[in-house]
């Protein structure tokens, strides 16, 4: 499809109310869909207008899809407007293991004209540093950036960062020459016979809190032994670099959750929340939420009341209530929740209910509120096509 198929990542609106994401796959026929940029504007009677600002594959050499290809992860936005993402593939390193590229940084900026096209730079192609059959400065980037007050960006690779592969914390900062990457944390490189203590195989992104430590989840590792599911670490910034801190780890059986995929959030309080892919009797999935002081407390799903949630949550600070999305549902294709300040789940919305779930189906991203305390979110499959959509559900 010309105008994008799968949008998976999160949203991010400006101060028009305009919302900004990304399509894994469609817009250029090149690759047979390399994905897409688009921006939704509102218009009278509650309709949107679809705009897309670019698409991947638009600048070929050698096969290689040197502008990126296959953006996952939703985008961040400046002050200024520019939009700042990454692609899982694609990028200029010809010689990565993987083939096809391993991934960019990339910014799209506004036209300097209304009406004008936006422009498209990559920032970063990672696997530019490729040593012992690894990328050593990253490979295939998943999770959404962040962007802290002085324009530097932070994001994470799955794959990469040292010899052992188990992916990184990077950052990119703006020079007069370009950008320059620094890693701040190689996952697994300390790890042996597979076990990783250290944490292995970041997907999402990393957040900041108040007092500028990066916290983040991994899907695996998280002990010196082969049984752990995952874990949340903490990254704090020093004079000889940042240091890595696991504040959490995932255990086998996973009674309180296991694999994480999610961004974290976080409270009034500095309580840290996210979410589990695995737990209980089914592995249905698990919210969690840990506090400043080491205590833990965990909402698992049973499956009918969603199961699986692969991304983060949104927390309403004024309510003491957390909103997110999971798989499973009374349809098997994913629901919106709600989890009350005293624990209590509320199912907001079951998707696929009309037929061919033109209504969505597969929601992944993490939620995106308005001030109206209305909440938007992508499904990669459902739709009119079957294609995916962007979805508002208003209270």
């Amino acid at each position: 499809m010309a105008d994008g198929e799968a949008p998976i990542g999160n949203l991010v609106r400006d101060r028009s109310g305009n919302l900004y994401g990304t399509t894994e796959f469609g817009g250029n026929s090149v690759c047979g869909g390399c994905g897409t940029v688009f921006e939704l504007s509102p218009s009278a009677g509650g309709m949107w207008t679809e705009t897309i600002l670019y698409r991947f594959c638009s600048e070929v050499i050698n096969e290689m899809c040197v502008d990126g290809r296959s953006p996952i992860a939703g985008l961040v936005m400046d002050s200024q407007g520019n939009l700042y993402g990454t692609t899982n593939l694609g990028g200029t390193v010809m010689d990565c293991p993987q083939g096809g590229g391993c991934g960019t940084v990339f910014e799209l900026s506004p036209p300097s004209v209304p009406g004008g096209s936006w422009s498209e730079s990559v920032l970063y192609s990672f696997c530019s540093s490729f040593s012992n059959n690894s990328c050593m400065d990253g490979a295939e980037p998943a999770g959404q950036l962040t962007l802290d007050s002085t324009g530097n960006l932070y994001g994470t690779t799955t794959t990469g960062g040292s010899a052992v592969g188990g992916g990184a914390v990077f950052e990119l900062s703006p020079t007069q020459g370009g950008w320059t990457e620094t890693l701040l944390h190689s996952f697994c490189a300390n790890g042996q016979d597979g076990a990783c203590p250290d944490g292995d195989r970041p997907v999402a992104g990393v957040t900041f809190d108040d007092d500028g430590n990066l916290y983040g989840t991994t899907k695996f590792g998280g002990s010196d032994r082969k049984y752990a599911l995952g874990t949340v670490y903490k990254l704090s910034p020093g004079s000889g670099g940042w240091t890595e801190t696991v504040i959490f780890v995932f255990y086998e059986p996973g009674s309180k959750g296991g694999v994480p995929a999610g961004t974290v959030s976080f409270d009034a309080a500095g309580n840290l929340y996210s979410t589990t892919s695995m737990a209980g009797v089914g592995n249905s999935g698990s919210v969690f939420r840990l506090s400043s002081k080491g205590k833990s407390a965990t909402f698992v799903f049973n499956g009918t009341d969603g199961s699986q949630p692969l991304a983060g949550v949104l927390v309403d600070a004024q309510h003491g209530a957390v909103y997110g999305t999971t798989s499973g549902g009374n349809w098997n294709e994913g629901n919106v929740f709600k989890i009350g300040a005293t624990g209590t789940e509320t199912v907001l919305y079951s998707f696929c209910q009309e037929v061919n779930c033109t209504d969505g189906a597969a929601p992944e991203g993490t939620l995106l509120a308005n001030h109206l305390g209305n909440l938007y979110g992508t499904t990669g499959g459902g739709g009119t096509g079957g294609f995916g959509l962007i979805f508002e559900i208003t209270p």
